[in-house]
C-alpha cells in the first residue's frame, strides 16, 4: 500500500485563498471524496473492481456448466462415468468462487461505508485549465516531493492517478483483486496474527481496496497529471 517513489522532484498545488491556510498551518488539507469536483472519485475504481470480479465469476460458472453438460451427455448415452473425476472437476472452482464472493461483498461495503480523503497535486506547473478551475486569482505552489513523502502518516499514501482506460485499468483491477485475495488468505491461514470473523475480514479487505480504488479517475481529467 506504499507510495510511488518515482515522482518528479517538485509537485504543484493550484489554490486561491487556501494558500493562507497552507502557509499558516503548515498543512495540505484533504477533502472527502464525495465533495470533490469529480463525482466519480472512488466509485469509478470500485465499479472497475466489481466488473472484473463479476466477469471472473461468470467464467468460472461457465466452466462448471460445461463440466456438468459433459457429465450429463455421458449419462444420457449410458456410458461409464467416473463420479470421483467429475466431482473433483466441479469442486475445483469452488474455493475461488467463495473468494470472489467475499471480495465482491467487500467492494459493496466499501462503496457504502468507506471514506477516502484526497488532496490533489499535479506534475504540471503552469497549466491553463488548472488555473481556470482552481486558482483564477490564486497561486500555483511548488512542494518538495521528498519532504511530502517523508511527512506522510501511516494511513496516507501518495501516488499517481490512474485515468480510466479499459485496457490499462484492467491490469490495475487485477492487481488490486490479487492484493485483496492475498490479505484474505493471510487472515484465514494465520488466525493467530489476525483473529477476525468473516465480517471483520470483509471490512479489512474493503479498507485495502478503498485505498487502491481512490487512485482511479475519469480520463476527462487526464491532462491534470494528478498525484
Amino acid at each position: 500500500m506504499g507510495s510511488d517513489r518515482d515522482l518528479p522532484d517538485t509537485l504543484y498545488h493550484y489554490t486561491d485563498i487556501g494558500l493562507k491556510g497552507i502557509w499558516e498551518d503548515g498543512h495540505l488539507w484533504a477533502t472527502g471524496f464525495r465533495f470533490l469536483n469529480d463525482t466519480s472519485e472512488l466509485r469509478l475504481g470500485m465499479l472497475l473492481l466489481q466488473s472484473k470480479v463479476a466477469r471472473r465469476q461468470t467464467e468460472l460458472h461457465e466452466e462448471t456448466v460445461e463440466i456438468l453438460k459433459r457429465e450429463l451427455e455421458l449419462r444420457k448415452d449410458e456410458r461409464p462415468v467416473d463420479d470421483a473425476y467429475f466431482a473433483a472437476l466441479e469442486a475445483k472452482n469452488a474455493p475461488e468462487l467463495r473468494e470472489l464472493a467475499e471480495i465482491s461483498a467487500a467492494a459493496e461495503d466499501a462503496e457504502k461505508y468507506m471514506h477516502s480523503h484526497i488532496a490533489c497535486l499535479s506534475e504540471r506547473d503552469d497549466q491553463l485549465s488548472q488555473w481556470r478551475a482552481y486558482a483564477r486569482e490564486g497561486y500555483c505552489v511548488g512542494f518538495d516531493t521528498k519532504l511530502l513523502l517523508e511527512s506522510l502518516n501511516d494511513d496516507q499514501v501518495m501516488r499517481r492517478v490512474h485515468y480510466f482506460d479499459e485496457t490499462a485499468n484492467e491490469a490495475y483491477a487485477s492487481q488490486i483483486i490479487e492484493i485483496a485475495k492475498q490479505h484474505r488468505r493471510v487472515m484465514l491461514e494465520h488466525p493467530d496474527l489476525v483473529d477476525v470473523d468473516e465480517e471483520g475480514r470483509r471490512w479489512i479487505i474493503a479498507l485495502r481496496m478503498t485505498v487502491h480504488a481512490s487512485f482511479v479517475k475519469d480520463r476527462g481529467f487526464a491532462e491534470e497529471k494528478e498525484v
